[in-house]
């Protein structure tokens, strides 16, 4: 339903683009650091600029996708600033109104590039 685009295996601060994808009936996506709120995006692309601060502490980054009515019908989560494999992958598929896939939306994130 909802997936990073954009992966952090360095090490963050300061602001920085964030994006994410998401399939379904998605109205609004919700960008969370530490828990709270930092964006809230209405339409696609779902993308948002999120500032990690100046010190290179550990956070964790969440994007929510709600419906119209405004509940939660997915999350994405991962942890920045903290040891990670040097090479990630995430996978979203897209599927039709029966739920039958038809389709896949890949980000790749390397240490020795994207």
């Amino acid at each position: 339903m909802i997936s990073f685009l954009t992966l952090f295996l360095g090490l963050m601060a300061g602001e920085h683009t964030v994006e994410a994808s998401a399939t379904g009936p998605v109205a609004t996506v919700v960008m969370q650091l530490d828990g709270v709120e930092v964006a809230r995006i209405e339409s696609p692309p779902w993308k948002a600029a999120v500032d990690f601060g100046k010190e290179l502490a550990p956070h964790e980054l969440v994007a929510r996708a709600l419906d119209e009515g405004g509940r939660e019908i997915g999350a994405a989560r991962q942890w920045v600033n903290l040891p990670r494999q040097p090479a990630e992958i995430e996978v979203l598929l897209e599927r039709n109104a029966l739920g039958v896939a038809r389709g896949m939306k890949l980000a790749l994130a390397s240490l020795v590039g994207s």
